[in-house]
């Protein structure tokens, strides 16, 4: 088992945690009525509220992009962010890739050993 420990609560992860709790409550399964354990985790969707999409369309209108790819890349910068704060965090995934017998992705930095 992993411990992972959370970001120190002056840190700017700690300070999306409210934003993480709040996107949570937004979540939304797939199809009405399929239960939660029958569908992929990808199939899963979180709603944005009309100011997030708007935020997020003119965000990505300004990068000659779309919101999807945007938003993906946010989560990216987002998960490095988190990674360089809290090393455990970043050794867990990279365990469990290698546990499911999956390729590390390219922008995924590799762990730093902890030098004794």
């Amino acid at each position: 088992m992993t411990i992972v420990n959370r970001p120190d609560p002056e840190s700017a992860g700690a300070k999306i945690d409210d934003m993480r709790q709040e996107l949570l409550s937004r979540k939304k399964v797939g199809k009405a009525g399929l239960p939660f354990h029958m569908l992929r985790e990808d199939q899963i969707k979180t709603r944005w509220t009309e100011p997030e999409a708007v935020a997020i369309k003119a965000a990505s209108e300004v990068l000659s992009s779309n919101p999807a790819v945007e938003t993906n890349i946010a989560a990216i910068r987002g998960f490095l962010a988190m990674f360089a704060e809290s090393p455990e965090m970043l050794q867990h995934v990279h365990n469990e890739l290698q546990s499911a017998g999956l390729p590390v992705p390219d922008w995924l930095p590799v762990p730093q050993r902890k030098q004794v």
